[in-house]
Protein backbone atom coordinates (compact mmCIF):
# COMPACT_ATOMS: atom_id res chain seq x y z
CA UNK A 1 0.00 0.00 0.00
CA UNK A 2 1.62 3.61 -1.05
CA UNK A 3 0.58 6.09 1.94
CA UNK A 4 0.60 10.11 0.24
CA UNK A 5 0.49 13.00 2.56
CA UNK A 6 -0.99 16.80 0.83
CA UNK A 7 -1.04 20.12 1.98
CA UNK A 8 -4.74 22.12 1.78
CA UNK A 9 -2.78 25.37 1.97
CA UNK A 10 -3.43 25.25 -1.80
CA UNK A 11 -6.35 23.16 -2.77
CA UNK A 12 -4.64 22.73 -6.41
CA UNK A 13 -2.63 20.28 -5.38
CA UNK A 14 -5.59 18.26 -3.57
CA UNK A 15 -5.27 15.75 -7.19
CA UNK A 16 -4.02 12.94 -8.67
CA UNK A 17 -5.11 9.49 -9.56
CA UNK A 18 -8.68 8.40 -7.69
CA UNK A 19 -8.11 6.68 -4.12
CA UNK A 20 -8.85 3.85 -1.86
CA UNK A 21 -9.39 6.75 0.95
CA UNK A 22 -8.80 10.11 2.35
CA UNK A 23 -8.19 10.77 5.66
CA UNK A 24 -8.50 14.73 6.07
CA UNK A 25 -6.25 15.13 9.60
CA UNK A 26 -7.53 18.71 11.56
CA UNK A 27 -10.30 18.82 9.25
CA UNK A 28 -11.44 22.04 11.59
CA UNK A 29 -8.54 23.92 10.52
CA UNK A 30 -8.90 23.19 6.73
CA UNK A 31 -11.23 25.06 4.06
CA UNK A 32 -14.24 24.24 2.94
CA UNK A 33 -13.18 24.15 -0.57
CA UNK A 34 -10.40 21.64 0.30
CA UNK A 35 -13.78 19.05 1.80
CA UNK A 36 -15.11 19.65 -1.68
CA UNK A 37 -12.01 19.08 -3.26
CA UNK A 38 -11.49 15.69 -1.51
CA UNK A 39 -15.20 14.95 -1.43
CA UNK A 40 -14.62 14.62 -5.16
CA UNK A 41 -11.57 12.96 -5.00
CA UNK A 42 -13.00 9.54 -3.42
CA UNK A 43 -16.49 9.51 -5.81
CA UNK A 44 -14.93 7.62 -8.71
CA UNK A 45 -14.36 4.33 -6.57
CA UNK A 46 -16.71 5.41 -3.73
CA UNK A 47 -13.97 5.41 -1.51
CA UNK A 48 -14.14 6.47 2.45
CA UNK A 49 -13.01 9.50 3.16
CA UNK A 50 -12.98 10.39 7.05
CA UNK A 51 -12.27 13.53 8.96
CA UNK A 52 -10.60 14.16 12.12
CA UNK A 53 -9.88 16.96 14.49
CA UNK A 54 -10.95 19.03 17.29
CA UNK A 55 -13.88 21.64 17.35
CA UNK A 56 -11.99 24.61 19.10
CA UNK A 57 -10.97 26.93 17.01
CA UNK A 58 -12.21 24.88 14.11
CA UNK A 59 -13.79 26.27 10.94
CA UNK A 60 -17.99 26.62 11.15
CA UNK A 61 -18.34 24.10 7.94
CA UNK A 62 -17.26 21.35 10.07
CA UNK A 63 -19.48 21.74 12.86
CA UNK A 64 -22.19 22.39 10.81
CA UNK A 65 -20.86 19.12 8.91
CA UNK A 66 -21.06 17.19 12.04
CA UNK A 67 -24.31 18.67 13.23
CA UNK A 68 -26.18 17.21 9.75
CA UNK A 69 -24.56 13.88 9.71
CA UNK A 70 -26.36 13.01 13.19
CA UNK A 71 -29.32 12.43 10.87
CA UNK A 72 -30.06 11.08 7.97
CA UNK A 73 -28.69 12.74 5.40
CA UNK A 74 -27.80 13.00 1.35
CA UNK A 75 -23.96 12.81 1.69
CA UNK A 76 -24.67 8.96 3.92
CA UNK A 77 -22.35 10.68 6.16
CA UNK A 78 -21.86 9.83 9.60
CA UNK A 79 -20.84 11.68 12.76
CA UNK A 80 -19.49 10.39 16.05
CA UNK A 81 -17.47 12.45 18.91
CA UNK A 82 -14.98 11.06 20.99
CA UNK A 83 -15.29 12.75 24.34
CA UNK A 84 -11.66 13.54 26.68
CA UNK A 85 -13.19 11.10 29.50
CA UNK A 86 -13.58 8.29 27.26
CA UNK A 87 -10.03 7.58 27.68
CA UNK A 88 -10.27 5.26 30.72
CA UNK A 89 -6.37 5.10 31.21
CA UNK A 90 -6.51 8.76 32.18
CA UNK A 91 -9.89 9.19 33.34
CA UNK A 92 -11.30 5.68 35.07
CA UNK A 93 -14.48 7.44 36.35
CA UNK A 94 -15.56 8.02 32.69
CA UNK A 95 -17.97 11.17 32.65
CA UNK A 96 -18.18 10.89 35.90
CA UNK A 97 -14.55 11.05 36.97
CA UNK A 98 -14.21 13.48 39.53
CA UNK A 99 -11.23 15.25 37.50
CA UNK A 100 -13.56 15.45 35.10
CA UNK A 101 -16.32 16.98 36.89
CA UNK A 102 -13.63 19.36 38.66
CA UNK A 103 -13.44 20.52 35.14
CA UNK A 104 -17.07 21.16 34.18
CA UNK A 105 -17.23 23.44 37.31
CA UNK A 106 -14.37 25.10 36.27
CA UNK A 107 -15.36 25.73 32.58
CA UNK A 108 -18.40 27.73 30.97
CA UNK A 109 -20.67 25.05 29.60
CA UNK A 110 -19.99 25.66 26.08
CA UNK A 111 -16.46 25.95 26.59
CA UNK A 112 -16.38 23.01 28.65
CA UNK A 113 -18.69 21.28 26.20
CA UNK A 114 -16.75 22.11 23.18
CA UNK A 115 -12.89 21.31 24.78
CA UNK A 116 -14.09 18.12 26.68
CA UNK A 117 -17.49 16.83 25.48
CA UNK A 118 -16.31 17.10 21.69
CA UNK A 119 -19.68 18.94 20.73
CA UNK A 120 -19.65 22.01 18.95
CA UNK A 121 -20.83 24.98 20.38
CA UNK A 122 -20.76 28.13 18.27
CA UNK A 123 -19.24 31.01 20.40
CA UNK A 124 -22.06 33.04 21.61
CA UNK A 125 -20.30 36.63 20.42
CA UNK A 126 -21.01 35.39 16.81
CA UNK A 127 -22.38 38.31 14.72
CA UNK A 128 -24.11 35.98 12.24
CA UNK A 129 -25.65 33.09 14.10
CA UNK A 130 -27.79 32.37 10.83
CA UNK A 131 -25.25 31.49 8.57
CA UNK A 132 -24.78 27.73 8.05
CA UNK A 133 -22.69 26.11 5.35
CA UNK A 134 -25.13 24.27 4.61
CA UNK A 135 -27.99 26.74 3.43
CA UNK A 136 -25.71 29.45 2.13
CA UNK A 137 -22.52 27.91 0.35
CA UNK A 138 -23.25 25.89 -3.07
CA UNK A 139 -21.84 26.25 -6.71
CA UNK A 140 -22.55 29.66 -7.97
CA UNK A 141 -21.85 29.68 -11.59
CA UNK A 142 -21.07 33.12 -13.25
CA UNK A 143 -23.62 33.97 -16.64
CA UNK A 144 -21.73 36.29 -18.56
CA UNK A 145 -25.18 37.16 -19.75
CA UNK A 146 -26.10 39.36 -16.69
CA UNK A 147 -24.41 42.25 -14.89
CA UNK A 148 -21.56 41.80 -12.48
CA UNK A 149 -21.76 44.22 -9.19
CA UNK A 150 -18.26 45.00 -7.80
CA UNK A 151 -19.36 45.26 -3.71
CA UNK A 152 -16.15 46.68 -2.23
CA UNK A 153 -14.52 47.40 1.03
CA UNK A 154 -11.00 49.07 0.84
CA UNK A 155 -7.77 48.05 3.19
CA UNK A 156 -4.50 46.95 3.28
CA UNK A 157 -3.37 45.86 6.56
CA UNK A 158 -6.09 43.94 6.80
CA UNK A 159 -7.87 42.75 3.78
CA UNK A 160 -8.46 44.89 0.81
CA UNK A 161 -12.25 42.86 -0.02
CA UNK A 162 -13.65 42.79 -3.25
CA UNK A 163 -17.05 40.84 -3.53
CA UNK A 164 -17.99 39.80 -6.89
CA UNK A 165 -22.17 39.45 -7.09
CA UNK A 166 -24.88 39.00 -9.40
CA UNK A 167 -29.00 38.57 -8.70
CA UNK A 168 -31.28 36.37 -9.78
CA UNK A 169 -33.89 37.27 -12.00
CA UNK A 170 -37.41 36.21 -10.29
CA UNK A 171 -38.70 38.37 -7.79
CA UNK A 172 -37.89 38.58 -4.87
CA UNK A 173 -33.94 38.36 -6.32
CA UNK A 174 -31.03 36.13 -4.62
CA UNK A 175 -27.89 37.00 -4.59
CA UNK A 176 -25.47 35.09 -5.49
CA UNK A 177 -21.46 35.66 -4.85
CA UNK A 178 -19.45 34.21 -7.60
CA UNK A 179 -16.13 35.05 -7.06
CA UNK A 180 -13.75 37.13 -4.41
CA UNK A 181 -10.47 39.16 -4.95
CA UNK A 182 -9.44 39.01 -1.09
CA UNK A 183 -5.77 40.19 -0.54
CA UNK A 184 -3.88 41.52 2.01
CA UNK A 185 -0.91 43.93 2.10
CA UNK A 186 -1.78 45.32 -1.62
CA UNK A 187 -2.97 48.48 -3.43
CA UNK A 188 -5.81 49.09 -4.42
CA UNK A 189 -4.31 48.96 -8.27
CA UNK A 190 -2.64 45.85 -7.77
CA UNK A 191 -6.62 44.24 -6.64
CA UNK A 192 -7.84 46.35 -9.78
CA UNK A 193 -5.40 44.76 -12.27
CA UNK A 194 -6.14 41.61 -10.63
CA UNK A 195 -10.14 41.73 -11.13
CA UNK A 196 -9.96 42.99 -15.01
CA UNK A 197 -7.89 39.78 -15.51
CA UNK A 198 -10.88 37.58 -14.11
CA UNK A 199 -13.27 36.14 -16.51
CA UNK A 200 -16.60 38.08 -15.31
CA UNK A 201 -14.56 41.54 -15.48
CA UNK A 202 -16.50 42.46 -19.20
CA UNK A 203 -19.50 41.86 -17.32
CA UNK A 204 -18.80 44.88 -14.48
CA UNK A 205 -21.74 47.68 -14.55
CA UNK A 206 -20.66 49.13 -11.34
CA UNK A 207 -19.55 48.61 -8.32
CA UNK A 208 -20.38 49.65 -4.35
CA UNK A 209 -17.73 50.78 -1.38
CA UNK A 210 -17.36 52.11 1.67
CA UNK A 211 -18.09 55.99 2.30
CA UNK A 212 -14.50 55.85 3.20
CA UNK A 213 -13.25 55.46 -0.28
CA UNK A 214 -14.10 58.81 -1.30
CA UNK A 215 -11.27 59.87 0.48
CA UNK A 216 -8.05 61.27 -1.54
CA UNK A 217 -5.46 62.30 1.45
CA UNK A 218 -2.79 63.59 -1.07
CA UNK A 219 -3.53 61.10 -3.92
CA UNK A 220 -6.36 59.24 -5.95
CA UNK A 221 -9.24 57.69 -3.60
CA UNK A 222 -10.44 54.52 -4.49
CA UNK A 223 -13.34 55.24 -6.25
CA UNK A 224 -11.34 57.76 -8.56
CA UNK A 225 -8.97 54.94 -9.18
CA UNK A 226 -11.64 53.10 -9.83
CA UNK A 227 -12.90 55.00 -12.53
CA UNK A 228 -9.64 55.95 -14.00
CA UNK A 229 -7.91 52.64 -13.95
CA UNK A 230 -11.07 50.53 -14.26
CA UNK A 231 -13.47 52.89 -16.09
CA UNK A 232 -16.72 52.15 -14.12
CA UNK A 233 -18.38 53.83 -11.41
CA UNK A 234 -18.87 53.21 -7.84
CA UNK A 235 -21.49 54.27 -5.84
CA UNK A 236 -21.12 54.71 -1.93
CA UNK A 237 -23.49 56.35 1.04
CA UNK A 238 -23.37 55.89 4.64
CA UNK A 239 -24.14 52.38 6.49
CA UNK A 240 -23.72 52.54 9.98
CA UNK A 241 -23.02 49.22 11.22
CA UNK A 242 -26.22 47.84 13.36
CA UNK A 243 -27.81 48.70 10.20
CA UNK A 244 -25.58 46.67 7.66
CA UNK A 245 -25.80 43.93 9.96
CA UNK A 246 -29.33 44.09 10.15
CA UNK A 247 -29.80 44.10 6.03
CA UNK A 248 -27.41 41.30 5.93
CA UNK A 249 -29.71 38.90 8.58
CA UNK A 250 -32.21 39.91 6.61
CA UNK A 251 -30.68 38.01 3.35
CA UNK A 252 -29.13 34.77 5.60
CA UNK A 253 -32.96 34.23 6.32
CA UNK A 254 -35.72 35.79 4.85
CA UNK A 255 -37.56 37.14 7.90
CA UNK A 256 -41.06 37.19 5.39
CA UNK A 257 -39.94 33.43 3.79
CA UNK A 258 -37.05 31.85 6.26
CA UNK A 259 -35.28 31.25 3.36
CA UNK A 260 -32.12 31.86 2.31
CA UNK A 261 -31.16 34.58 -0.26
CA UNK A 262 -27.67 35.37 -0.03
CA UNK A 263 -25.13 32.37 -1.65
CA UNK A 264 -21.66 32.29 -1.81
CA UNK A 265 -19.22 29.89 -4.09
CA UNK A 266 -17.43 28.01 -2.03
CA UNK A 267 -13.91 29.87 -3.22
CA UNK A 268 -14.89 32.49 -1.59
CA UNK A 269 -12.77 31.72 1.11
CA UNK A 270 -11.78 35.05 2.86
CA UNK A 271 -15.66 35.81 2.87
CA UNK A 272 -17.12 32.52 3.99
CA UNK A 273 -13.90 32.58 7.15
CA UNK A 274 -15.50 36.21 8.31
CA UNK A 275 -18.74 34.34 9.37
CA UNK A 276 -16.74 32.39 12.12
CA UNK A 277 -14.78 35.52 12.98
CA UNK A 278 -16.60 38.35 13.30
CA UNK A 279 -17.57 38.24 16.84
CA UNK A 280 -19.19 40.91 19.25
CA UNK A 281 -17.21 41.66 22.39
CA UNK A 282 -16.98 38.68 25.35
CA UNK A 283 -19.63 39.34 28.01
CA UNK A 284 -18.63 40.97 30.87
CA UNK A 285 -20.31 42.38 33.92
CA UNK A 286 -19.15 45.77 33.86
CA UNK A 287 -19.38 45.81 30.12
CA UNK A 288 -22.34 47.21 27.54
CA UNK A 289 -24.40 44.44 26.59
CA UNK A 290 -25.26 46.37 22.82
CA UNK A 291 -21.60 47.24 22.38
CA UNK A 292 -20.41 46.95 18.36
CA UNK A 293 -18.59 43.79 16.84
CA UNK A 294 -14.87 44.04 17.27
CA UNK A 295 -13.89 46.03 13.93
CA UNK A 296 -12.01 43.10 12.32
CA UNK A 297 -12.36 40.06 10.08
CA UNK A 298 -15.48 41.90 8.69
CA UNK A 299 -13.74 43.11 5.47
CA UNK A 300 -15.62 41.03 2.83
CA UNK A 301 -18.85 41.19 5.56
CA UNK A 302 -18.98 45.13 5.59
CA UNK A 303 -18.76 45.23 1.73
CA UNK A 304 -22.10 43.03 1.56
CA UNK A 305 -23.65 45.28 4.03
CA UNK A 306 -23.05 48.32 1.73
CA UNK A 307 -23.74 46.44 -1.67
CA UNK A 308 -26.81 45.14 0.24
CA UNK A 309 -28.48 48.45 1.47
CA UNK A 310 -27.40 49.99 -2.36
CA UNK A 311 -29.51 47.36 -4.12
CA UNK A 312 -32.49 46.85 -1.80
CA UNK A 313 -31.96 49.99 0.99
CA UNK A 314 -32.18 49.84 4.53
CA UNK A 315 -35.10 48.00 6.41
CA UNK A 316 -37.53 49.59 8.11
CA UNK A 317 -37.17 49.50 12.05
CA UNK A 318 -40.27 48.63 13.92
CA UNK A 319 -41.05 52.17 16.22
CA UNK A 320 -42.99 50.95 19.46
CA UNK A 321 -45.91 52.41 20.25
CA UNK A 322 -46.18 54.40 23.82
CA UNK A 323 -49.58 54.08 25.71
CA UNK A 324 -51.02 57.56 25.58
CA UNK A 325 -53.00 58.35 28.81
CA UNK A 326 -56.63 59.10 27.56
CA UNK A 327 -57.77 62.75 26.96
CA UNK A 328 -60.79 63.48 27.89
CA UNK A 329 -62.01 66.93 27.10
CA UNK A 330 -64.85 68.69 28.50
CA UNK A 331 -67.37 71.23 26.95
Amino acid sequence: HLVLTRTASDVRTLAGEAPDGIIMAEAGQQPYEAFLRLRGRVAEKRAPLLLIGTFEHGSTWYSDLWQAWQAPNNDAGQSFSVPTWSNLAIFPGGRQDPEILALEATYPPDVFQERFGAVPCPPATLVFKEFSHARHVKRCKFDPTQPVQLWIDPGYAGAYAVVVVQFSEQEPRDVFQIDEVYWTQRTAQEVILECKGREWWPSVHHGVIDVAGRQHPGMDSHVELWRRLGNIAIASQPVGIPDGILRHRTFLRDPGSGRSRLFHDPRCTGTIAEYGKYKYHDIKENRPVRELPIDADCHALKAIAYGLVANFGFVARRRRRRNRPAVVRSR
